[in-house]
């Protein structure tokens, strides 16, 4: 996977002295409190509004944005907050300047004046935007008449895993434009781009970044975190779309555990990770597919629901000394053999997620 850019929190002009001609901060409208911003609410309480009002500066694309009595260190967490919680805002730079009358990083200025930096000009902006808008607007309104959350996020997950690509080499692959207008992008487009699908549509997301295990290439790595009918879960949509033995295989990175998803990678800080109580938007529960005991009944009946797949069998357990179990059931007499009629199946195990997968000889992609 491609590493992520390393985010520059600031890259300050420490300049002593301010004009005497001070305008008051801009204020925050009531639009900037409409999304879900996780890296807001885990701000101190005391410079949220300073958030608001950098935000509502950002999206003004202003030159200047004033702020009162924050300190060097609070405006580099604001603008790593903004950049956490808004996709949107794909034209704003990592790093930005800023000048103040205080040079000690914790020393809160009288005014601090935020200079930042902006990758490009208003009109190419309103141009990609309504690109954008082309793009996504059928995908929100046919997700939100969808009935719950497991549906609608289940089908912005499929949407960007069938009409996106995985590739290095894309052009904006840091941001949403490679998402949505090249269809080809990386982990970090097709986090923001999920975080911005579900954020339109009022189901809560969270963009998370990270490194993949050791064992998994120990690289930069992003992922999110999903809020779906009042529990949270992780989806790693980059996984999902790379993992391809079978459409329904894509689902191991769907409404992970928080167990799972740290099984795989490790994000720079737990902050933001809260713990996932519930499976029951797991596609597997879903679709009685998650095993918690060697239950032949339950396995019929997902071979026999697996006929319209072609026999594609597909589930999780709650161990892997029980997926041993079940293997061994499935194969003791021929027990899937004789239900499918085919003679060979191809054997998948994933120990992470304790996912197993069996194809029939014939479908071996």
């Amino acid at each position: 996977m491609k590493k992520l850019g390393v985010l520059l929190l600031c890259a300050g002009l420490l300049l002593s002295g301010c004009s005497s001609a001070v305008k008051e901060p801009i204020a925050a409208t009531a639009e900037t409190m409409k999304m879900y911003q996780c890296g807001r609410d885990h701000l101190d309480k005391k410079i949220q509004p300073s958030y608001d009002a950098v935000l509502q500066g950002y999206k003004n694309l202003d030159k200047e944005i004033i702020l009162k009595n924050v300190t060097i260190s609070d405006v580099n967490d604001i603008h790593a907050a903004i950049k956490m919680d808004h996709p949107e805002l794909y034209y704003l730079e990592d790093s930005f300047d800023y000048v103040t009358d205080k040079n000690e990083y914790e020393s809160k200025a009288t005014y601090l004046f935020l200079k930042p930096s902006y990758r490009m000009i208003k009109s190419e902006i309103e141009s990609r935007d309504k690109e954008i808008k082309q793009v996504t607007e059928k995908i929100i309104n046919t997700a939100k008449k969808k009935k719950s959350d497991y549906e609608k996020v289940k089908y912005v997950y499929d949407y960007l895993i069938d009409h996106t690509s995985y590739d290095e080499k894309a052009k904006e692959n840091q941001n949403i434009l490679s998402t949505f207008l090249e269809h080809k992008t990386v982990c970090a487009g097709y986090a923001k781009g999920m975080q911005y699908l579900l954020n339109q549509i009022g189901v809560p997301c969270t963009y998370i970044t990270g490194f993949t295990r050791p064992d998994k290439g120990d690289v930069s790595h992003a992922w999110n975190m999903v809020k779906m009918d009042g529990n949270y879960y992780y989806m790693d949509v980059t996984n999902g779309d790379m993992l391809n033995n079978t459409k329904e295989s894509r689902y191991m990175y769907f409404a992970m555990t928080k167990k799972q998803i740290l099984a795989e990678n490790r994000p720079f800080t737990d902050d933001y990770m809260e713990d996932t109580p519930s499976r029951k938007d797991s596609y597997f529960m879903k679709e009685g597919a998650y095993f918690t005991s060697c239950d032949k009944q339950q396995m019929t009946k997902l071979i026999q629901k697996s006929a319209n797949k072609g026999y594609r069998l597909v589930f999780q357990c709650s161990s892997k000394a029980l997926g041993e179990q079940l293997d061994q059931m499935l194969t003791a007499n021929n027990f899937i053999f004789n239900m499918t009629g085919y003679d060979y199946y191809a054997y998948y195990r994933y120990e992470d997620t304790n996912t197993y997968i069996y194809v029939p000889d014939h479908q071996k992609l």
